[in-house]
């Protein structure tokens, strides 16, 4: 769709999907990107809940922009590690 939003979901949707998109950050595969991750995560929390808070404080009802102005954020705040993939059946095993 032209407005950003995913094809039939309401704006109410299409925001929350954007929200767990932005939260959802993978763990990484090495133990030593741990400290990494938690940045990203603290990031990409601390983010969304300035824009949100915003949202709130103005009275805002959600549109299609809100969800694009999420997804912006997501996409400034990359994963810049290799994510951790679980092992396919009987990989890794002993």
């Amino acid at each position: 769709m032209s407005d950003g939003t995913e094809t039939g979901l309401s704006p109410v949707h299409d925001l929350l999907a954007a929200i767990v998109d932005m939260i959802d950050v993978p763990r990484p595969e090495e133990y030593s990107e741990q400290p990494t991750y938690y940045r990203l995560l603290e990031a990409r929390a601390s983010m969304l809940r300035g824009y949100l808070n915003a949202m709130v404080e103005r009275r805002r009802e959600p549109a299609p922009y809100h969800a694009v102005g999420i997804r912006e954020m997501t996409a400034d705040l990359p994963v810049t590690y290799r994510p951790y993939t679980r092992p396919e059946d009987g990989e890794g095993t002993c």
